[in-house]
Parts: structure tokens; C-alpha cells; sequence
């Protein structure tokens, strides 16, 4: 930072007046923190992997249900996929060629499949883990009596060889029966990826009153449960929920889409199931939220969508579009949906292949949280990720936002991340490996995301987690901490747990914001973090990067041998320090783009955690009173004001008020009146966290305003001034 602008007369007179309300006041970093928030620390591994079978390769479900937690397992799912689009190779272009580009067995060094496909491990297992006894059971083993048919050419049937019912269990429902009794109900995968779909039975549910008797439903030939004619490739059961009185569940091919389906009666098997969304729609997660089911559509061409139904009156239930296709993203939409969470009375909505987020109101309003900018055609207004994250958190290869859970007031994501797989590549491996293993962010308010871990909790004690615990599969908050299972197809999954610890020695800086100057440096500014004595700021770059194939990606028509634009971020390197709340990095270069977060250090040199994280060039614009005026408006119009003021208007007087007086550079004066607390009094939850996100950022542009006038962009304030 520059001394001429630290020491100019005008800036003294300014800051002698606003002391009283400085960056980093203790009232403003309480408001930023609620709750508690996890740290890497917090997490540990609490069952070995793969409960002690490397086979065990995901934590494919996991709920928990009558103080016991349970957890689904997937087994050997990359050996298993690897030989399935080997088969279709062969199928599709001969043998030669899918044993010169995809062999099987696969070449990873770090994988253990079988030489013969009919000797992969596969019976899909559940365990329960107790807090009585701290102890991990397993409940059931699918077991493997099914004669193995083959595939035809070049599988044949395999003499002698044996099949398991399930491969994997996809979800866990609980459900409450017209009886009044309430069942765990888990719903398998069969390995028809692998073997001749004709030959081999449904996939099955399975239904336990006590959570170590599992009984399959009735599945007789003829009947709806056995036959489900609406899809010739019927392998999995995805996303169950129980909503109004009904169990649903998604039914279809081993990739996830299906159609929805429904029974009132569920433990009655064969026809109690039918049929609840018309023939040809496919859909990816299911979610019950305000009163209705919402859906979220999968869609490789045009992209994902939202619906929702009240799921009444005869079937197919008629669906409402919430989300239309794309989401207004034009270019390269995300294809599907595959997550959805309900916090803070928002449906909160994760998507895969163009990674982002996006939080649905109880008015089915909706907002970008987590994604690229784009023109929203029914509001008329442009929709900018409020996180300033682009896709994938700034990193494309996070391919899926695969799983949400909301442990002590803040919300988590888990991703999975696709650069596990170039970690033997000579030319990308290198350039990915600070960034292999899932990833997890926590944020208290959609408006700040932090990073808690981007390398899959590696630890130097175990080699076989970190990169190769690729995704964060599935979480459960419980009244025992956060429980994690990962994807780990080379070591086995893993399950982390997380409580609260104790408080850190240096709290981390919060609510990191960046200003573009008008020169086009990024100028920092955060919170102070507290015992902080100092800061370190810390930056990478935004980078571009081509190792998926297009094809493989889903692309449509897209020509063998094109490659996905992706992006990563690369390793972050300090590029200053400061006993100052603000930063101005010089150094950016046009072009280029950038993501931030800055560390606190206390007295005696103990480092806290990272700030939230930022992008440069920003996505989303800095606030203005232009805006903090249309958002009154918009609350009003989807009455989100108390009574007795239900039109807003002493929240629009405030902003008016602070408008002139910014304009006539009564700056303490219109942080006085922007005061982010006196909003509580007017808004509704959850409006009224981002009422308080919104005026706290217009005070900080104006306290930055204060000390650099000659930086800052904007024709708000000062406007008498020459």
C-alpha cells in the first residue's frame, strides 16, 4: 500500500469521525460467525478402510435412524465401471481397439480388480455403527446365489461363478407405514453394468423394522415392482424420500437418472409400487420442501431442471417447473442434479458437470450461490453467484457438489473432485497434486465459502486416503457430530466424524471482500480475526486445463478426442503481509484470474485458518445503493417484511437516508444509519440474513471509500465532490 495514501489530511479528519465502527469490529465478526464452525482438525477417520475390506469403495448411503448410524457400501465400483465401458467398446468399436484404450483389467497401479470380471468382490454390504459402544457391525452382505450369465461375446456365461443381489446401496429411507410402524427401508443396485440385463433379477429393496433383520419387498414376475416396463435398464434405485404418507424413490439405469415411483403401502412389494412421473422424464434427486416434492430433472443436452408436485390425485402427479432448463446458462448448463438440501427454510440445490449451486425460497424465487453469471430472461435481471465463485468453487475438476449436510449453523459441501485420476500423468499430474482428494467448504450464509479441506483430509499417516478419497459421497449430522464417507475405488472408503473442539489459538479473518480499483488492482479488506496480530494474504491462479475427454464427459455429438475446458486452481503462494485489515495487490495482470484468502497470526506466531475465499476479476459486482433499493423493492414484492412496516418502507428511508448522506460525504454519518443490526427488526428469516450481508458490505465501501477516494469505483458517493 502506497504512504501517500495513508497519511493524507482528508483521510485523518475521516477516520478520527468513523473509529467508533472500524473494519474488524467485534459486533461485525459475530454477525459473520454464528454457530461453530469445522475445521480440518476436527475431522477424524473413525472406521478403517473400507471397515477393514478395500473392496468396501464407497459409503454410498448413510443415514441416521433410531440413534444408530448406517451406512450403505458400493463395491468395487471402478473395477466394475472399468469392465462395463470396456464391454461397450468392444460392443461398439471391437475388441482391438477397447484393449488399446481401455483395457481390463485397467493399468492403475493402485487398483486391485480381478483379472476376471466374474471374480470382482461385489456383495454390497451395510454397517451400523453404534455410540453405546463406539463400535462398527456389519448388518447385512448381499448375498451372492445369482448364476452369473455373461454378457455374450467376449462374456460368456461364467459356469459355476456367482452374482450378489446388490452391488451397492444407493440410498436409505426412513417411512412410517399405514400400520404406524416406522421402517428403514434400503434400496440396492444389481451389477447388470457387467452382465446381460435380461438374465438377471431387478435391483431390490430391502426393509428392517430393527436394523439387523433386512427382508427384500415382494418382486413377483408380472407385477409392477418385478417388471418396470417403463425402462428397458432397470438396475438402480436412487434418491428415496418419504413425503405426505408415500415412499418415493427414483428407478433406472446404474448412472442415476430414472423415473420416479411410488407406493403408500412400500412393505407390500409387487403392484403396492407404481408409476408417479410420466413416461420420458428423468429425474436425479428428490427433496420434500414447503409442502411439496421437488425434483431435480437430469438433462444432458439442454441441462438441469427443478420441479416440484404435490404428489395428489391420480399418477403421473403434474410437475411444476421451479428451474427451467439450464437455469438461463446457455453455455455448457450442468446436466444434472445431485444434491439437495433444506437449511434456513431454503431448498439448496447441487449440480454435476458445471458444478454450482443455487438456494430455492419458499416463493420458488431462486438465487445463484455458486456458479457462472447469467441473464435470468423471466426477472429480467442479471443473476451473479453471490458466493463471487464461479463453477466448481473456482475449480471445474470438482465436477459433482455431491453432497450437503448443515452440522452447528453452517452448511457444508462435499464434492467430488475428477484429478484423482491424473495423478500418475507425467505432464498433469504434477500441476494437480496440491489439489487431489475431495473437497469440502463451509459457509455460514451462502455469501462466504470457506475451504475446509482440498486434499481429502490427507494425512502423512495414511498413504491411502487423501487423493484417493476422490469424493465426499454422502454426510449425516447427528447428535453426535458431522459423520463423512468418502469414494476411495483404490483403498476403500472412509468415514470421518466431527465435533466441536476447542476454540482455535488465532481466529481466522471473516468476510473477505475485494474492491476493483480504478487503476485495476485488487483491493483486500476482511474482518479481523480474533488474537490477530498480523495478516498473511495469499493467492493462485485461476487456470485453464484439458484432460477429460468429451465424449467420456457426456458431450453431445462432441468429435472423439475433445477435451473439456476445464479450470483449476494452482497452488497458492503468500504475496504479502500487513498488520492492516486492507491489501492492495499491484501485481495482477489483466487477463489473468485470480482466487484469495488471507490467514491471521497471533503474538506468538500460531497461524488460524484461512479466510473465506475470493475471485479476481469479481462475478459479482460490488454493492450499491441502486441495488440495496431494487432488493427492498424485491422483499417487498414476495412480502418478506414484519409487521407492523410489511411494505419496507423504514428499511427503503434507511438506504435513501444513507444514499444523500454518502453522496454529501457524510460517511459516519451513513454507516450510522446503514447499521446491519436494525434490519433484524424488519425482515423475515432468512431475508434477513442477506439484508445484513448486503448493508455490511455497502459500510465496508464506504470505510474503504474514507481512505482511498482515489481508488475507489463509484459515482454514489461523494457526488458534489470535483
Amino acid at each position: 500500500m502506497s504512504a501517500n495514501l495513508l497519511t493524507r489530511p482528508f483521510l485523518v479528519a475521516v477516520l478520527a469521525a468513523i473509529a467508533y465502527f472500524t473494519l474488524g469490529s467485534a459486533d461485525a465478526r459475530a454477525q459473520a460467525i454464528e454457530g461453530f464452525a469445522l475445521r480440518a482438525e476436527n475431522f477424524t477417520r473413525v472406521a478403517p478402510h473400507g471397515f477393514g475390506d478395500r473392496n468396501n469403495s464407497w459409503a454410498q448411503s448413510m443415514i441416521w435412524w433410531k440413534g444408530n448410524l448406517y451406512v450403505g457400501t458400493t463395491r468395487q465400483s471402478l473395477c466394475g465401471s472399468m469392465y462395463g465401458f470396456y464391454l461397450l467398446l468392444v460392443s461398439t468399436f471391437g475388441k482391438s481397439l477397447a484393449d488399446t484404450f481401455l483395457p481390463y483389467p485397467p493399468l492403475d497401479p493402485d487398483l486391485s480388480c480381478a483379472p476376471d470380471p466374474a471374480d470382482l468382490s461385489l456383495q454390497a454390504e451395510i454397517w451400523r455403527w453404534s455410540p453405546t459402544t463406539n463400535l462398527w457391525q456389519r448388518v447385512f452382505q448381499s448375498p451372492a446365489t445369482i448364476d452369473n450369465p455373461g454378457h455374450g461375446p467376449p462374456a460368456p456365461p461364467r459356469l459355476g461363478k456367482k452374482l450378489p443381489y446388490e452391488i451397492a446401496f444407493r440410498g436409505f429411507a426412513a417411512h412410517k407405514e399405514p400400520s404406524g410402524t416406522e421402517a428403514l427401508y434400503a434400496f440396492g443396485v444389481n451389477s447388470t453394468i457387467l452382465w446381460d440385463r435380461n438374465k438377471l433379477p431387478p435391483p431390490r429393496i430391502l426393509r428392517s423394522t430393527d436394523g439387523v433383520t433386512w427382508t427384500p419387498l415382494l418382486q413377483t414376475p408380472g407385477t409392477f415392482l418385478e417388471d418396470l416396463p417403463f425402462n428397458d435398464d432397470h438396475s438402480s434405485f436412487r434418491s428415496p424420500a418419504s413425503f405426505n404418507g408415500k415412499l418415493f424413490v427414483l428407478s433406472g439405469p446404474v448412472f442415476g437418472q430414472g423415473t420416479l415411483i411410488a407406493s403408500a403401502n412400500p412393505a407390500l412389494g409387487n403392484n403396492a409400487w407404481f408409476q408417479a412421473s410420466a413416461t420420458g422424464q428423468l429425474f436425479y434427486e428428490i427433496q420434500p420442501y414447503n409442502g411439496w416434492l421437488y425434483i431435480g430433472g437430469f438433462d444432458p443436452q439442454n441441462g438441469y431442471a427443478v420441479f416440484k408436485t404435490r404428489a395428489e390425485g391420480p399418477a403421473p402427479y403434474a410437475l411444476t417447473t421451479v428451474i427451467p432448463p439450464g437455469a438461463f446458462l446457455t453455455v455448457r448448463p450442468a446436466k444434472s442434479v445431485v444434491s439437495m438440501h433444506v437449511f434456513n427454510n431454503r431448498l439448496y440445490v447441487g449440480t454435476a458437470t458445471q458444478t454450482e449451486i443455487i438456494r430455492i425460497n419458499p416463493d420458488d424465487t431462486w438465487d445463484l450461490v455458486v456458479g457462472s453469471p447469467r441473464f435470468d430472461g423471466l426477472a429480467s435481471r442479471w443473476k451473479y453467484p453471490i458466493s463471487n465463485l464461479d463453477a466448481g468453487f473456482g475449480h471445474t475438476l470438482n465436477d459433482h457438489a455431491w453432497q450437503m449436510s448443515d452440522p452447528y449453523n453452517y452448511m457444508y459441501t462435499g464434492t467430488y473432485n475428477a484429478t484423482t485420476g491424473s495423478r500418475n500423468d507425467p505432464v498433469f499430474g504434477p500441476l494437480l497434486q496440491h489439489n487431489m482428494g475431495a473437497h469440502l467448504y463451509r459457509t455460514p450464509d451462502d455469501w462466504y465459502y470457506s475451504a475446509v479441506t482440498t486434499n481429502g483430509f490427507a494425512t502423512p499417516s495414511d498413504p491411502f486416503g487423501g487423493k484417493f478419497d476422490y469424493g465426499i459421497r454422502t454426510m449425516a449430522s447427528t447428535s453426535y457430530g458431522l459423520f463423512v464417507g468418502t469414494a476411495n475405488d483404490y483403498y476403500g472408503t472412509q468415514i470421518f466424524r466431527a465435533n466441536k473442539g476447542p476454540s482455535p489459538a488465532v481466529d481466522w479473518p471473516v468476510r473477505l471482500e475485494i474492491e476493483q480499483t480504478k487503476t485495476g488492482s485488487a483491493l483486500l479488506s476482511w474482518n479481523a480475526g480474533h488474537k490477530a496480530v498480523s495478516y498473511r494474504i495469499f493467492r493462485a491462479e485461476i487456470l485453464p486445463i484439458a484432460i477429460r475427454d468429451e465424449v467420456s464427459y457426456g458431450g453431445i455429438g462432441a468429435p472423439i478426442g475433445s477435451k473439456v475446458p476445464d479450470t483449476y486452481v494452482g497452488p497458492y503462494s503468500q504475496i504479502g503481509t500487513t498488520t492492516d485489515l486492507v491489501f492492495n495487490d499491484l501485481t495482477v495482470l489483466t487477463g489473468r484470474r485470480y482466487m484469495y484468502y488471507v490467514v491471521g497470526q497471533g503474538s506468538t506466531g500460531a497461524l488460524s485458518d484461512p479466510s473465506n475465499l475470493m475471485t479476481f476479476p469479481l462475478l459479482l459486482p460490488p454493492v450499491t445503493f441502486a441495488q440495496l433499493v431494487q432488493e427492498v423493492d424485491l422483499w417487498k414484492q414476495r412480502q418478506r417484511f414484519r409487521t407492523p412496516d410489511t411494505q419496507g418502507n423504514t428499511v427503503r428511508q434507511i438506504v435513501a437516508t444513507a444514499k444523500t448522506q454518502a453522496a454529501a460525504c457524510q460517511f459516519a454519518a451513513a454507516v450510522t444509519t446503514l447499521n446491519p443490526r436494525t434490519t433484524s427488526r424488519y425482515l423475515l428469516l432468512p431475508e434477513v440474513i442477506d439484508a445484513e450481508v448486503l448493508l455490511s458490505k455497502m459500510v465496508r465501501r464506504l470505510q474503504l471509500y474514507a481512505r482511498f477516494p482515489t481508488l475507489i469505483q463509484t459515482n454514489e458517493f461523494c457526488a458534489s465532490a470535483p
